[in-house]
């Protein structure tokens, strides 16, 4: 065999190892997918979660405006889609959230409409940005 046919075949292999290893936006998806409490993750961290007795939830059917709050409304996360999410499609949004030491903002992300339940809860996933949001729609 030659040593340029050996390099190639090295090289491919190479790229098929660490293009296996490193696809951990699908892993956290599929993690994501599987929760049911409402909230936001951002990577492999919960930012917030909601607790009925705690947190007030909030939904504008007018503005297509998510609100999750904590009961002192220091922690929160507001998503203002574009359109009205809907099954199977993707929806344009702003995301405003906090963390411990910081509050974070993205605007027009676009946001994978990955799940729908009959309840009206929504999950919304962005693979760019690592964040997923399970929303829901308050009738």
């Amino acid at each position: 065999m030659k040593m340029s046919s050996l390099k190639h075949i090295l090289t491919a292999l190479a790229v098929a190892v660490l293009s296996a290893g490193c696809n951990p936006g699908g892993q956290l998806k599929e993690e994501f997918m599987e929760t049911e409490d409402l909230g936001l993750t951002v990577g492999y961290y919960s930012i917030l979660k909601y607790a009925p007795l705690t947190h007030q939830l909030c939904y504008n059917e007018s503005r297509n405006e998510f609100r999750i709050t904590d009961d002192t409304m220091a922690n929160y996360f507001i998503i203002t889609c574009y359109d009205s999410p809907s099954s199977n499609s993707s929806v344009k949004a702003d995301i405003i959230y906090t963390t411990d030491s910081d509050t974070k903002r993205k605007e027009g992300i676009t946001f994978e409409v990955t799940k729908m339940d009959d309840s009206g809860k929504i999950w919304l996933w962005n693979n760019k940005n690592r964040i997923g949001a399970v929303v829901q729609i308050l009738h």
